[in-house]
């Protein structure tokens, strides 16, 4: 292989993991879990403002009120439970669902670092050999 081919890669690997990594931290956000029924009492109280919903797992925003400032959370909720959804809307709740993640991509994700390490150790290898 020669020294051309493998800048190419090197560089094609440092975008891969550069994307990664932009996808990772850009959907952390830091919030605080709640249990189930927690968020049901909010909702009942009238103290969920808005909520987004991919799958089971669900990230909301309180409503602020005198003695609490507004703030992030996430809970999961049980699979095709209705009622959940009618609850969201009786207390108008504003309520968008988003599209689960790529299994392909979220199985790209969590092996990234996994096959990096390997990759990097291939590599090293390769040049001590060829070092000697």
């Amino acid at each position: 292989m020669n020294a051309t081919v493998k800048t190419v890669i090197l560089w094609l690997v440092i975008i891969v993991i550069t994307f990664l990594l932009f996808e990772l931290f850009r959907t952390t956000r830091s919030s605080e879990e709640i249990s189930y029924s927690e968020f049901l009492e909010r909702v009942n109280g009238d103290g969920v403002q808005h909520v987004e919903i991919r799958g089971a797992d669900v990230r909301g925003m309180t409503k602020p009120d005198a003695t609490h400032a507004a703030f992030e959370f996430t809970t999961v909720i049980p699979a095709n439970y209705p009622a959940t959804f009618d609850l969201l809307r009786a207390h108008h709740v504003n309520i968008t669902i988003l599209r689960s993640d790529s299994t392909l991509l979220q199985a790209l994700a969590s092996w990234a670092p996994m096959l990096f390490l390997v990759g990097l150790w291939f590599l090293v290898s390769r040049r001590l050999r060829v070092g000697r």
